[in-house]
């Protein structure tokens, strides 16, 4: 599993444990991906490997996602035309 990957499943399971760093925004959308490109820019973070990761942030999900893979590089240059950042 890749780091980033890692990352934002801690977000999903453990987001108690960092409650009072962030935000919670409620996701309404089918898929993680969708999920996470709801959230705002400044949210949005790159990490040391370059990927673009959620920071400071807890996701309540409102329904159940559906099942899929997570593609970090697609999410990478979604997130990186949302927000304008440059994606390598």
């Amino acid at each position: 599993m890749r780091p980033a990957v890692a990352v934002v499943m801690l977000l999903f399971v453990g987001s108690s444990v960092h409650a009072e760093e962030g935000t919670t925004f409620t996701c309404t959308k089918h898929t993680l991906q969708e999920c996470l490109l709801e959230l705002p820019c400044s949210t949005l973070k790159r990490d040391p490997n370059g990927d673009i990761v959620p920071s400071g942030v807890k996701i309540r999900l409102a329904g159940s996602l559906e099942h899929g893979e997570f593609n970090q590089r697609e999410f990478n240059r979604a997130a990186g035309e949302k927000c304008g950042k440059p994606v390598d």
